[in-house]
């Protein structure tokens, strides 16, 4: 996440993955560019997905990087 303004947040979400899984997450970081999840599944890089975080609309992401726990997304 290359964002210059990192803020903490503490959000439920869900990412909607196009095999139709849906992994639920929390976002931890958000800046202009993207955020940081927690989440129990390593998630594939560079693919679209939506991420839904609760009462807003989805959005389109992609993983920079992802490892068990944890994953910086980047909004598309």
């Amino acid at each position: 996440m290359n964002g210059l303004n990192r803020m903490p947040v503490r959000l439920r979400g869900s990412l909607a993955l196009s095999d139709g899984r849906i992994i639920p997450v929390i976002v931890a970081e958000l800046s202009d560019s993207g955020c940081r999840v927690e989440c129990t599944e390593v998630l594939p890089i560079g693919v679209p997905f939506q991420l839904e975080v609760a009462g807003r609309d989805r959005t389109c992401v992609s993983a920079r990087w992802s490892t068990v726990g944890k994953a910086a997304l980047v909004f598309i």
